[in-house]
Protein backbone atom coordinates (compact mmCIF):
# COMPACT_ATOMS: atom_id res chain seq x y z
CA UNK A 1 0.00 0.00 0.00
CA UNK A 2 2.62 2.37 1.25
CA UNK A 3 4.22 1.40 -2.46
CA UNK A 4 1.16 2.84 -4.37
CA UNK A 5 1.33 5.83 -2.20
CA UNK A 6 4.55 6.67 -2.54
CA UNK A 7 3.90 5.97 -6.73
CA UNK A 8 0.99 8.20 -6.56
CA UNK A 9 3.29 10.97 -4.98
CA UNK A 10 5.83 10.69 -7.54
CA UNK A 11 3.41 10.45 -10.69
CA UNK A 12 2.01 14.01 -9.01
CA UNK A 13 5.17 15.68 -8.61
CA UNK A 14 6.31 14.62 -12.28
CA UNK A 15 2.76 15.83 -13.31
CA UNK A 16 3.57 18.95 -11.43
CA UNK A 17 6.77 19.58 -12.93
CA UNK A 18 5.25 19.10 -16.58
CA UNK A 19 2.61 21.73 -15.80
CA UNK A 20 5.31 24.32 -14.10
CA UNK A 21 7.80 23.75 -17.35
CA UNK A 22 4.70 24.49 -19.30
CA UNK A 23 3.82 27.81 -17.53
CA UNK A 24 7.37 28.86 -17.63
CA UNK A 25 8.20 28.73 -20.61
CA UNK A 26 4.36 30.94 -21.05
CA UNK A 27 5.89 33.18 -18.46
CA UNK A 28 9.32 34.01 -19.51
CA UNK A 29 8.25 34.81 -23.01
CA UNK A 30 5.49 37.33 -21.21
CA UNK A 31 8.06 39.11 -18.99
CA UNK A 32 10.30 39.84 -22.07
CA UNK A 33 7.43 41.17 -23.38
CA UNK A 34 6.33 43.25 -20.50
CA UNK A 35 10.05 44.38 -19.80
CA UNK A 36 9.93 45.34 -23.87
CA UNK A 37 6.70 47.44 -23.20
CA UNK A 38 8.14 48.84 -20.02
CA UNK A 39 11.44 50.38 -21.62
CA UNK A 40 9.98 51.45 -24.67
CA UNK A 41 11.68 48.50 -27.01
CA UNK A 42 8.53 47.41 -28.49
CA UNK A 43 10.11 46.35 -31.63
CA UNK A 44 8.44 42.39 -31.16
CA UNK A 45 5.57 43.25 -30.50
CA UNK A 46 5.08 46.19 -32.38
CA UNK A 47 6.00 43.59 -34.99
CA UNK A 48 3.29 40.92 -34.43
CA UNK A 49 0.37 43.98 -34.06
CA UNK A 50 1.49 45.59 -37.43
CA UNK A 51 1.86 42.31 -39.49
CA UNK A 52 -1.68 41.10 -37.85
CA UNK A 53 -3.49 44.61 -38.72
CA UNK A 54 -1.54 44.55 -42.42
CA UNK A 55 -3.09 40.83 -42.66
CA UNK A 56 -6.70 41.83 -41.35
CA UNK A 57 -6.49 45.07 -43.88
CA UNK A 58 -5.60 42.85 -46.53
CA UNK A 59 -8.57 40.24 -46.01
CA UNK A 60 -10.74 43.35 -45.85
CA UNK A 61 -9.81 44.85 -48.88
CA UNK A 62 -9.87 41.53 -50.96
CA UNK A 63 -13.14 40.91 -49.64
CA UNK A 64 -14.77 44.12 -50.45
CA UNK A 65 -13.40 43.38 -53.89
CA UNK A 66 -15.51 40.07 -53.62
CA UNK A 67 -18.36 41.08 -53.11
CA UNK A 68 -18.03 44.33 -55.70
CA UNK A 69 -16.92 40.70 -58.31
CA UNK A 70 -20.17 39.22 -56.66
CA UNK A 71 -22.48 42.53 -57.73
CA UNK A 72 -21.21 42.63 -60.90
CA UNK A 73 -21.54 38.34 -61.86
CA UNK A 74 -25.40 38.93 -60.49
CA UNK A 75 -25.84 41.63 -62.65
CA UNK A 76 -24.48 39.77 -65.66
CA UNK A 77 -27.15 37.02 -64.44
CA UNK A 78 -24.80 34.43 -63.43
CA UNK A 79 -26.23 33.68 -60.06
CA UNK A 80 -24.82 31.11 -57.74
CA UNK A 81 -21.42 32.35 -58.78
CA UNK A 82 -22.80 35.46 -57.93
CA UNK A 83 -23.75 34.42 -54.52
CA UNK A 84 -20.69 32.38 -53.51
CA UNK A 85 -18.28 34.90 -54.54
CA UNK A 86 -20.63 37.44 -52.19
CA UNK A 87 -20.55 35.51 -49.61
CA UNK A 88 -17.23 34.34 -49.31
CA UNK A 89 -16.10 37.94 -49.98
CA UNK A 90 -18.31 39.02 -46.73
CA UNK A 91 -16.81 36.87 -44.75
CA UNK A 92 -13.21 37.72 -45.66
CA UNK A 93 -14.46 41.21 -45.01
CA UNK A 94 -16.09 39.81 -41.69
CA UNK A 95 -12.73 38.12 -40.33
CA UNK A 96 -10.42 40.86 -41.68
CA UNK A 97 -12.10 44.07 -39.88
CA UNK A 98 -11.96 41.94 -36.67
CA UNK A 99 -8.83 40.80 -37.26
CA UNK A 100 -7.27 44.73 -37.56
CA UNK A 101 -9.11 45.70 -35.21
CA UNK A 102 -7.98 43.38 -32.26
CA UNK A 103 -4.47 43.49 -33.94
CA UNK A 104 -3.70 45.14 -31.13
CA UNK A 105 -4.43 42.56 -28.99
CA UNK A 106 -3.42 39.53 -31.19
CA UNK A 107 -0.15 40.94 -31.99
CA UNK A 108 1.16 41.28 -28.37
CA UNK A 109 -0.11 37.85 -27.66
CA UNK A 110 1.50 36.04 -30.27
CA UNK A 111 5.01 37.97 -29.33
CA UNK A 112 4.99 36.95 -26.14
CA UNK A 113 3.30 33.12 -26.20
CA UNK A 114 5.70 30.18 -26.31
CA UNK A 115 6.57 28.97 -29.36
CA UNK A 116 4.28 25.58 -29.06
CA UNK A 117 4.08 24.92 -32.97
CA UNK A 118 0.34 24.29 -32.74
CA UNK A 119 -1.24 25.78 -35.85
CA UNK A 120 1.88 24.15 -37.78
CA UNK A 121 1.49 21.08 -36.36
CA UNK A 122 -2.18 21.20 -37.36
CA UNK A 123 -1.25 22.38 -40.43
CA UNK A 124 1.45 19.58 -41.32
CA UNK A 125 -1.67 16.92 -40.17
CA UNK A 126 -3.97 18.00 -42.74
CA UNK A 127 -1.89 18.45 -45.30
CA UNK A 128 -0.61 14.97 -45.77
CA UNK A 129 -4.89 13.09 -45.34
CA UNK A 130 -7.29 13.05 -47.96
CA UNK A 131 -9.02 16.61 -46.15
CA UNK A 132 -5.38 18.27 -47.24
CA UNK A 133 -6.10 16.88 -50.74
CA UNK A 134 -9.80 18.36 -51.10
CA UNK A 135 -8.36 21.49 -49.16
CA UNK A 136 -5.92 22.32 -52.00
CA UNK A 137 -8.81 21.11 -54.36
CA UNK A 138 -10.71 23.57 -53.30
CA UNK A 139 -9.07 26.75 -51.65
CA UNK A 140 -11.86 29.24 -51.68
CA UNK A 141 -13.89 26.50 -50.12
CA UNK A 142 -11.36 26.08 -47.50
CA UNK A 143 -10.45 29.84 -47.16
CA UNK A 144 -14.05 30.07 -45.91
CA UNK A 145 -14.02 27.34 -43.02
CA UNK A 146 -10.85 29.31 -41.76
CA UNK A 147 -12.79 32.25 -41.88
CA UNK A 148 -15.20 30.41 -39.45
CA UNK A 149 -12.35 29.28 -37.57
CA UNK A 150 -11.22 32.77 -37.02
CA UNK A 151 -14.37 33.92 -35.49
CA UNK A 152 -15.04 31.16 -33.26
CA UNK A 153 -11.41 31.58 -32.02
CA UNK A 154 -11.78 35.65 -31.72
CA UNK A 155 -15.38 35.10 -30.01
CA UNK A 156 -13.82 32.88 -27.21
CA UNK A 157 -10.68 34.97 -26.99
CA UNK A 158 -11.87 38.74 -27.03
CA UNK A 159 -13.87 38.26 -24.04
CA UNK A 160 -11.22 37.09 -21.78
CA UNK A 161 -8.64 39.60 -23.35
CA UNK A 162 -11.10 42.75 -23.03
CA UNK A 163 -11.57 41.68 -19.04
CA UNK A 164 -7.93 41.11 -19.10
CA UNK A 165 -7.35 44.43 -20.07
CA UNK A 166 -9.66 46.13 -17.13
CA UNK A 167 -8.42 44.21 -14.15
CA UNK A 168 -5.24 45.92 -15.59
CA UNK A 169 -5.68 49.53 -16.52
CA UNK A 170 -5.51 52.15 -13.80
CA UNK A 171 -8.34 53.83 -12.13
CA UNK A 172 -6.42 57.54 -13.01
CA UNK A 173 -5.49 58.19 -16.24
CA UNK A 174 -4.49 61.40 -17.05
CA UNK A 175 -6.74 64.09 -18.99
CA UNK A 176 -9.83 61.41 -19.55
CA UNK A 177 -11.97 64.05 -18.16
CA UNK A 178 -10.11 66.79 -19.68
CA UNK A 179 -11.68 67.34 -22.35
CA UNK A 180 -15.18 65.92 -23.59
CA UNK A 181 -13.34 64.84 -27.11
CA UNK A 182 -13.73 61.42 -27.24
CA UNK A 183 -10.39 61.04 -29.15
CA UNK A 184 -8.96 62.98 -26.44
CA UNK A 185 -10.31 60.43 -24.45
CA UNK A 186 -9.00 57.38 -26.43
CA UNK A 187 -5.35 58.96 -26.24
CA UNK A 188 -5.50 59.58 -22.20
CA UNK A 189 -6.72 55.87 -21.76
CA UNK A 190 -4.05 54.00 -24.30
CA UNK A 191 -1.12 55.82 -22.67
CA UNK A 192 -2.70 54.61 -19.19
CA UNK A 193 -3.64 51.22 -20.54
CA UNK A 194 -0.17 50.91 -22.42
CA UNK A 195 2.38 50.32 -19.89
CA UNK A 196 0.29 47.18 -18.28
CA UNK A 197 0.19 45.00 -21.97
CA UNK A 198 2.83 42.65 -20.17
CA UNK A 199 0.07 41.90 -17.23
CA UNK A 200 -2.88 41.71 -19.91
CA UNK A 201 -1.05 39.27 -21.47
CA UNK A 202 0.42 37.30 -18.56
CA UNK A 203 -3.22 37.18 -17.42
CA UNK A 204 -4.26 35.32 -20.55
CA UNK A 205 -1.44 32.57 -20.70
CA UNK A 206 0.15 32.39 -17.58
CA UNK A 207 -2.14 29.84 -14.53
CA UNK A 208 0.02 31.47 -11.85
CA UNK A 209 -1.55 34.89 -12.67
CA UNK A 210 -4.70 33.87 -13.47
CA UNK A 211 -4.68 31.89 -9.69
CA UNK A 212 -3.49 35.52 -8.08
CA UNK A 213 -6.45 37.31 -10.09
CA UNK A 214 -8.80 34.53 -8.53
CA UNK A 215 -8.12 35.71 -4.93
CA UNK A 216 -7.44 39.35 -5.12
CA UNK A 217 -10.15 40.08 -7.22
CA UNK A 218 -8.00 42.00 -9.93
CA UNK A 219 -5.02 42.23 -12.41
CA UNK A 220 -1.57 42.86 -11.29
CA UNK A 221 -1.62 46.24 -13.32
CA UNK A 222 -4.44 47.62 -10.78
CA UNK A 223 -2.90 45.72 -8.09
CA UNK A 224 0.26 47.73 -8.56
CA UNK A 225 -1.77 51.01 -8.28
CA UNK A 226 -2.90 50.29 -5.32
CA UNK A 227 0.19 49.10 -3.98
CA UNK A 228 2.03 52.83 -4.93
CA UNK A 229 -1.04 54.43 -3.07
CA UNK A 230 -0.54 57.91 -4.02
CA UNK A 231 -3.20 58.89 -1.99
CA UNK A 232 -6.52 57.70 0.50
CA UNK A 233 -9.02 58.56 -2.23
CA UNK A 234 -6.76 57.52 -5.08
CA UNK A 235 -6.42 54.13 -3.26
CA UNK A 236 -10.34 53.97 -2.39
CA UNK A 237 -11.12 54.32 -5.94
CA UNK A 238 -8.76 51.37 -7.22
CA UNK A 239 -10.16 48.72 -4.56
CA UNK A 240 -13.88 50.07 -5.03
CA UNK A 241 -13.46 49.91 -8.79
CA UNK A 242 -11.47 46.76 -9.12
CA UNK A 243 -14.29 44.98 -6.90
CA UNK A 244 -17.04 46.64 -8.85
CA UNK A 245 -15.86 45.03 -12.38
CA UNK A 246 -14.94 41.38 -10.58
CA UNK A 247 -18.94 41.43 -9.83
CA UNK A 248 -19.66 42.30 -13.10
CA UNK A 249 -17.44 39.97 -15.04
CA UNK A 250 -18.78 37.46 -12.26
CA UNK A 251 -22.62 38.23 -13.69
CA UNK A 252 -23.09 38.90 -10.02
CA UNK A 253 -25.48 41.55 -8.10
CA UNK A 254 -23.49 41.22 -4.51
CA UNK A 255 -19.75 41.74 -4.44
CA UNK A 256 -17.79 38.22 -3.78
CA UNK A 257 -16.42 38.14 -0.72
CA UNK A 258 -14.37 35.44 -1.34
CA UNK A 259 -11.81 37.87 -3.03
CA UNK A 260 -9.40 40.58 -1.23
CA UNK A 261 -11.59 43.36 -3.39
CA UNK A 262 -14.76 41.96 -2.26
CA UNK A 263 -13.71 42.08 1.32
CA UNK A 264 -12.02 44.73 1.46
CA UNK A 265 -11.75 47.74 4.10
CA UNK A 266 -12.94 50.08 1.12
CA UNK A 267 -15.80 48.18 0.32
CA UNK A 268 -16.83 47.59 3.91
CA UNK A 269 -16.13 51.04 4.82
CA UNK A 270 -18.13 52.71 2.11
CA UNK A 271 -20.94 50.32 0.65
CA UNK A 272 -24.05 50.30 2.53
CA UNK A 273 -25.86 47.53 0.43
CA UNK A 274 -25.97 45.99 -3.18
CA UNK A 275 -29.59 45.72 -4.83
CA UNK A 276 -30.81 43.63 -7.75
CA UNK A 277 -32.26 46.60 -9.80
CA UNK A 278 -34.96 45.16 -10.72
CA UNK A 279 -35.69 45.02 -6.47
CA UNK A 280 -37.74 47.96 -5.88
CA UNK A 281 -38.46 47.57 -2.52
CA UNK A 282 -34.65 46.89 -1.73
CA UNK A 283 -33.87 50.17 -3.79
CA UNK A 284 -36.66 52.01 -1.84
CA UNK A 285 -35.20 50.93 1.44
CA UNK A 286 -31.59 51.68 0.12
CA UNK A 287 -32.70 55.22 -1.05
CA UNK A 288 -33.72 56.04 2.04
CA UNK A 289 -31.13 55.03 4.51
CA UNK A 290 -30.92 58.70 5.91
CA UNK A 291 -34.38 60.29 5.29
CA UNK A 292 -37.71 59.07 4.33
CA UNK A 293 -39.17 60.94 1.08
CA UNK A 294 -42.97 61.20 -0.22
CA UNK A 295 -43.86 57.95 -2.91
CA UNK A 296 -43.63 60.37 -5.60
CA UNK A 297 -40.12 61.51 -4.89
CA UNK A 298 -38.62 57.93 -3.94
CA UNK A 299 -40.72 56.69 -7.45
CA UNK A 300 -39.58 59.02 -9.48
CA UNK A 301 -35.71 58.53 -8.68
CA UNK A 302 -35.81 55.08 -9.20
CA UNK A 303 -37.51 55.29 -12.82
CA UNK A 304 -34.90 57.48 -13.27
CA UNK A 305 -31.81 55.57 -12.10
CA UNK A 306 -33.64 52.37 -14.25
CA UNK A 307 -33.66 55.14 -17.75
CA UNK A 308 -30.70 56.90 -17.62
CA UNK A 309 -27.88 54.75 -17.64
CA UNK A 310 -29.17 52.17 -20.23
CA UNK A 311 -29.36 49.22 -18.29
CA UNK A 312 -31.21 46.10 -18.45
CA UNK A 313 -33.29 46.11 -15.85
CA UNK A 314 -34.61 42.44 -16.02
CA UNK A 315 -33.64 40.59 -12.74
CA UNK A 316 -30.19 39.55 -12.32
CA UNK A 317 -28.44 41.85 -14.64
CA UNK A 318 -27.78 45.05 -12.98
CA UNK A 319 -26.53 45.60 -9.99
CA UNK A 320 -26.82 48.67 -7.72
CA UNK A 321 -24.34 49.50 -5.19
CA UNK A 322 -25.71 52.21 -2.49
CA UNK A 323 -22.86 53.97 -1.35
CA UNK A 324 -23.00 54.21 2.79
CA UNK A 325 -24.05 57.76 4.06
CA UNK A 326 -21.55 59.72 6.23
CA UNK A 327 -18.84 57.86 5.27
CA UNK A 328 -16.11 60.47 5.37
CA UNK A 329 -16.56 60.33 1.84
CA UNK A 330 -17.27 63.71 -0.56
CA UNK A 331 -20.41 62.33 -2.01
CA UNK A 332 -22.21 63.60 0.83
CA UNK A 333 -21.59 67.05 0.80
CA UNK A 334 -21.79 67.10 -3.23
CA UNK A 335 -25.59 65.84 -2.60
CA UNK A 336 -26.36 68.36 -0.63
CA UNK A 337 -24.54 71.00 -2.54
CA UNK A 338 -22.07 71.95 -0.38
CA UNK A 339 -19.22 70.61 -2.23
CA UNK A 340 -16.86 72.35 -4.69
CA UNK A 341 -17.65 69.46 -6.56
CA UNK A 342 -21.53 69.59 -6.35
CA UNK A 343 -23.83 70.40 -9.41
CA UNK A 344 -24.24 73.85 -10.18
CA UNK A 345 -28.11 73.48 -9.45
CA UNK A 346 -27.47 71.84 -5.90
CA UNK A 347 -24.63 74.98 -4.98
CA UNK A 348 -27.30 77.23 -6.17
CA UNK A 349 -29.74 75.90 -4.67
CA UNK A 350 -28.42 75.97 -0.85
CA UNK A 351 -27.05 79.62 -1.60
CA UNK A 352 -29.63 82.06 0.32
CA UNK A 353 -28.76 84.92 -0.56
CA UNK A 354 -28.56 83.76 -4.07
CA UNK A 355 -32.07 82.62 -3.75
CA UNK A 356 -33.06 86.24 -2.22
CA UNK A 357 -31.40 88.17 -5.04
CA UNK A 358 -33.16 86.08 -8.14
CA UNK A 359 -36.60 86.39 -5.80
CA UNK A 360 -36.01 90.47 -6.18
CA UNK A 361 -34.80 90.27 -9.70
CA UNK A 362 -38.46 87.93 -10.88
CA UNK A 363 -40.90 89.64 -8.73
CA UNK A 364 -44.12 88.31 -7.82
CA UNK A 365 -44.15 85.28 -9.72
CA UNK A 366 -45.70 81.99 -9.35
CA UNK A 367 -43.39 79.18 -7.80
CA UNK A 368 -42.79 76.96 -10.81
CA UNK A 369 -41.50 79.79 -12.59
CA UNK A 370 -39.58 80.99 -10.13
CA UNK A 371 -37.88 77.40 -9.96
CA UNK A 372 -37.58 77.03 -13.74
CA UNK A 373 -35.85 80.58 -14.15
CA UNK A 374 -33.60 79.99 -11.18
CA UNK A 375 -32.54 76.65 -12.11
CA UNK A 376 -32.13 77.36 -15.88
CA UNK A 377 -29.62 80.09 -14.89
CA UNK A 378 -28.35 77.49 -12.30
CA UNK A 379 -27.83 74.64 -14.89
CA UNK A 380 -26.15 77.09 -17.36
CA UNK A 381 -23.51 78.26 -14.72
CA UNK A 382 -21.29 74.52 -15.05
CA UNK A 383 -17.78 75.14 -15.25
CA UNK A 384 -17.43 73.90 -18.33
CA UNK A 385 -19.74 76.96 -20.06
CA UNK A 386 -18.11 79.19 -18.04
CA UNK A 387 -14.69 78.50 -18.78
CA UNK A 388 -15.52 78.12 -22.59
CA UNK A 389 -17.24 81.35 -22.26
CA UNK A 390 -14.68 82.91 -20.76
CA UNK A 391 -12.20 81.78 -23.65
CA UNK A 392 -14.05 83.03 -26.27
CA UNK A 393 -14.18 86.51 -24.79
CA UNK A 394 -18.20 85.92 -23.83
CA UNK A 395 -17.64 86.18 -20.52
CA UNK A 396 -15.63 89.03 -18.24
CA UNK A 397 -12.53 87.03 -17.40
CA UNK A 398 -13.08 87.70 -13.95
CA UNK A 399 -15.72 84.70 -13.98
CA UNK A 400 -12.42 82.91 -12.79
CA UNK A 401 -10.60 83.48 -10.04
CA UNK A 402 -6.50 83.91 -10.07
CA UNK A 403 -6.56 80.22 -8.71
CA UNK A 404 -8.00 78.95 -11.20
CA UNK A 405 -11.41 78.44 -10.08
CA UNK A 406 -14.93 78.70 -11.86
CA UNK A 407 -16.82 81.92 -9.67
CA UNK A 408 -20.05 80.25 -10.29
CA UNK A 409 -22.32 82.01 -7.27
CA UNK A 410 -20.45 85.65 -8.30
CA UNK A 411 -21.66 85.14 -11.69
CA UNK A 412 -24.92 84.43 -10.72
CA UNK A 413 -25.20 86.88 -8.48
CA UNK A 414 -23.79 89.38 -11.09
CA UNK A 415 -26.53 88.18 -13.70
CA UNK A 416 -29.32 88.28 -11.02
CA UNK A 417 -28.38 92.01 -10.37
CA UNK A 418 -28.04 92.58 -14.06
CA UNK A 419 -31.72 91.39 -14.79
CA UNK A 420 -32.87 93.30 -11.53
CA UNK A 421 -30.88 96.80 -12.80
CA UNK A 422 -32.57 95.96 -16.53
CA UNK A 423 -35.97 95.60 -14.74
CA UNK A 424 -35.58 99.34 -13.56
CA UNK A 425 -34.43 100.75 -16.49
CA UNK A 426 -30.93 101.35 -16.22
CA UNK A 427 -28.18 101.25 -18.81
CA UNK A 428 -26.02 97.91 -18.34
CA UNK A 429 -21.69 97.82 -18.18
CA UNK A 430 -19.85 95.93 -21.20
CA UNK A 431 -19.28 93.65 -18.34
CA UNK A 432 -23.04 92.76 -17.39
CA UNK A 433 -24.10 93.13 -21.47
CA UNK A 434 -21.92 89.77 -21.48
CA UNK A 435 -23.29 88.08 -18.39
CA UNK A 436 -26.53 89.35 -19.58
CA UNK A 437 -26.11 87.85 -23.23
CA UNK A 438 -24.50 84.50 -21.71
CA UNK A 439 -27.54 83.36 -19.45
CA UNK A 440 -30.40 84.38 -22.49
CA UNK A 441 -28.60 81.55 -24.54
CA UNK A 442 -29.27 79.31 -21.69
CA UNK A 443 -31.69 75.59 -22.72
CA UNK A 444 -34.58 75.78 -20.33
CA UNK A 445 -34.01 73.29 -17.62
CA UNK A 446 -36.83 70.68 -17.79
CA UNK A 447 -39.23 69.62 -15.01
CA UNK A 448 -41.17 66.93 -14.76
CA UNK A 449 -44.15 67.06 -13.09
CA UNK A 450 -44.54 64.32 -10.24
CA UNK A 451 -47.92 65.39 -8.56
CA UNK A 452 -48.59 67.45 -5.50
CA UNK A 453 -46.25 70.29 -6.03
CA UNK A 454 -43.42 68.23 -6.92
CA UNK A 455 -41.61 68.39 -9.47
CA UNK A 456 -37.65 67.02 -10.61
CA UNK A 457 -34.64 67.84 -13.25
CA UNK A 458 -31.20 66.25 -14.07
CA UNK A 459 -28.11 68.28 -13.63
CA UNK A 460 -24.62 66.25 -14.14
CA UNK A 461 -21.14 66.92 -11.81
CA UNK A 462 -17.69 65.50 -11.79
CA UNK A 463 -17.43 63.84 -8.52
CA UNK A 464 -14.37 63.91 -6.24
CA UNK A 465 -14.97 60.44 -5.40
CA UNK A 466 -11.77 58.89 -8.39
CA UNK A 467 -13.93 55.53 -8.83
CA UNK A 468 -16.99 57.61 -10.60
CA UNK A 469 -16.25 60.51 -11.75
CA UNK A 470 -18.95 62.08 -13.92
CA UNK A 471 -22.39 61.58 -12.14
CA UNK A 472 -26.01 62.37 -13.29
CA UNK A 473 -28.00 64.08 -10.09
CA UNK A 474 -31.82 63.86 -10.03
CA UNK A 475 -33.31 66.17 -8.04
CA UNK A 476 -36.87 66.36 -6.73
CA UNK A 477 -38.24 70.05 -5.34
CA UNK A 478 -41.26 70.60 -3.31
CA UNK A 479 -42.16 74.15 -5.01
CA UNK A 480 -44.72 75.18 -2.16
CA UNK A 481 -42.26 73.66 0.82
CA UNK A 482 -39.22 74.91 -0.54
CA UNK A 483 -37.50 70.98 -0.18
CA UNK A 484 -35.29 69.37 -2.45
CA UNK A 485 -34.58 65.49 -2.55
CA UNK A 486 -31.10 64.88 -4.29
CA UNK A 487 -29.95 61.41 -5.70
CA UNK A 488 -26.88 60.75 -7.35
CA UNK A 489 -25.36 57.80 -9.59
CA UNK A 490 -23.08 56.91 -12.00
CA UNK A 491 -23.05 54.31 -14.79
CA UNK A 492 -19.65 51.73 -13.61
CA UNK A 493 -18.17 50.59 -17.45
CA UNK A 494 -15.12 49.96 -19.31
CA UNK A 495 -15.11 52.78 -21.95
CA UNK A 496 -19.28 52.35 -22.11
CA UNK A 497 -18.98 49.26 -22.11
CA UNK A 498 -20.32 46.11 -19.67
CA UNK A 499 -17.75 43.59 -19.20
CA UNK A 500 -18.28 41.08 -22.10
CA UNK A 501 -21.30 38.58 -20.84
CA UNK A 502 -21.44 40.40 -17.56
CA UNK A 503 -23.63 42.53 -15.73
CA UNK A 504 -24.40 46.30 -15.43
CA UNK A 505 -23.54 48.27 -12.38
CA UNK A 506 -24.58 51.47 -10.90
CA UNK A 507 -23.38 53.15 -7.87
CA UNK A 508 -25.99 55.25 -6.09
CA UNK A 509 -26.00 57.98 -3.61
CA UNK A 510 -29.30 58.04 -1.18
CA UNK A 511 -31.79 60.46 -0.64
CA UNK A 512 -30.18 63.80 1.15
CA UNK A 513 -33.06 66.13 1.51
CA UNK A 514 -32.66 69.81 2.78
CA UNK A 515 -34.79 72.90 2.71
CA UNK A 516 -33.90 75.79 0.05
CA UNK A 517 -31.40 78.51 1.11
CA UNK A 518 -29.60 76.03 4.08
CA UNK A 519 -26.41 74.51 4.09
CA UNK A 520 -26.95 71.24 5.64
CA UNK A 521 -23.86 69.85 8.16
CA UNK A 522 -22.56 66.42 7.50
CA UNK A 523 -22.62 64.55 10.78
CA UNK A 524 -19.13 63.34 11.97
CA UNK A 525 -18.87 59.70 13.42
CA UNK A 526 -18.82 58.81 16.84
CA UNK A 527 -16.26 56.16 16.44
CA UNK A 528 -13.77 55.63 13.93
CA UNK A 529 -14.14 52.62 11.77
CA UNK A 530 -13.09 49.52 11.98
CA UNK A 531 -12.89 47.07 9.31
CA UNK A 532 -12.63 43.15 9.66
CA UNK A 533 -9.20 41.51 8.02
CA UNK A 534 -10.23 38.12 9.03
CA UNK A 535 -11.47 36.99 5.60
CA UNK A 536 -8.27 38.82 3.87
CA UNK A 537 -6.48 36.71 5.99
CA UNK A 538 -8.52 33.28 5.65
CA UNK A 539 -8.00 34.11 1.52
CA UNK A 540 -4.48 34.43 1.48
CA UNK A 541 -2.41 33.19 4.32
CA UNK A 542 -0.94 36.56 5.43
CA UNK A 543 -1.77 37.27 8.57
CA UNK A 544 -2.13 41.42 9.45
CA UNK A 545 0.67 42.87 11.50
CA UNK A 546 0.45 44.51 14.84
CA UNK A 547 -0.67 48.27 14.59
CA UNK A 548 -0.67 48.10 10.59
CA UNK A 549 -3.32 50.10 9.01
CA UNK A 550 -6.21 47.86 6.40
CA UNK A 551 -4.57 50.31 3.76
CA UNK A 552 -1.22 49.31 4.75
CA UNK A 553 -1.92 45.45 5.11
CA UNK A 554 -4.10 45.16 2.01
CA UNK A 555 -0.85 46.57 -0.21
CA UNK A 556 1.22 44.35 1.61
CA UNK A 557 -1.50 41.29 0.89
CA UNK A 558 -1.45 42.81 -3.12
CA UNK A 559 2.23 42.60 -3.08
CA UNK A 560 3.71 38.98 -1.87
CA UNK A 561 0.80 36.51 -2.56
CA UNK A 562 1.07 34.58 -5.11
CA UNK A 563 -1.98 32.12 -6.18
CA UNK A 564 -1.78 28.43 -6.32
CA UNK A 565 -2.99 27.61 -9.72
CA UNK A 566 -5.84 24.74 -9.88
CA UNK A 567 -5.93 22.69 -13.22
CA UNK A 568 -9.28 24.76 -14.16
CA UNK A 569 -6.40 27.49 -14.56
CA UNK A 570 -3.72 25.19 -17.02
CA UNK A 571 -6.54 24.29 -18.83
CA UNK A 572 -7.96 27.93 -19.06
CA UNK A 573 -4.34 29.17 -20.32
CA UNK A 574 -4.06 26.56 -22.83
CA UNK A 575 -7.52 27.31 -24.23
CA UNK A 576 -6.35 30.97 -24.67
CA UNK A 577 -2.67 29.85 -26.16
CA UNK A 578 -4.64 27.72 -28.80
CA UNK A 579 -7.06 30.39 -29.47
CA UNK A 580 -4.68 32.77 -29.88
CA UNK A 581 -2.43 30.60 -32.14
CA UNK A 582 -5.24 30.14 -34.94
CA UNK A 583 -6.14 33.87 -34.70
CA UNK A 584 -2.11 34.42 -35.62
CA UNK A 585 -1.93 31.44 -37.93
CA UNK A 586 -4.74 30.90 -39.93
CA UNK A 587 -3.93 33.41 -42.22
CA UNK A 588 -0.34 33.67 -42.29
CA UNK A 589 -0.65 33.86 -46.52
CA UNK A 590 -2.62 37.18 -46.06
CA UNK A 591 1.04 38.66 -44.81
CA UNK A 592 2.60 40.95 -47.22
CA UNK A 593 6.56 41.58 -47.14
Amino acid sequence: MSNLYQKRKEYQAAARRKEREYSEAAVENVKKAAEAVVADDVKEAYRGMKEQFNTGANKLGRGAREVYQGAVEAYGGDVPSAAKEAGLGASNVVTGGLQALMSPVTGAVEAALPNLGITEAAMKYVDGTKAGQLMRENPRGTEGLFNLAEIASLGRLTPRALNSLADNAPTKMEGFYASPNPLSKATSAAKAVAPNTGNIIDQLVNPYSMATRDVIGTGQGRRNEYISRPNQSESAANMLASGHMDTQQKGGIKRDTETVAGSSAEAQRLIADEVDIADTDGLKQGLQLVEEAPDNVVNGAIDHIRAVHGTNNSPGNTSVVIRKPNAGEGLDGEALGTATTSAPTLAALTNKALVERAKVAMGDVEPLEFYKGFLTAAKHASPDNIRIAVARGQLPKSAISSKGTVEKAALLKNYWGTIDKKNRGKPLTENQQQIYDFFSKAPEVKLKDRKDGIYSFQDTLKSSAKDLGGMNAWVGVDIFKDKIYPVLSDGHDMFGMNPPGGNGLINVVPLRPFDVGTKTKIPKGTEKFKPDMSKIEELTGIKQNKGESPTAYQARVLKDYRGDPTLLNFLRAGENIGYAGMLTGLTGEEREP
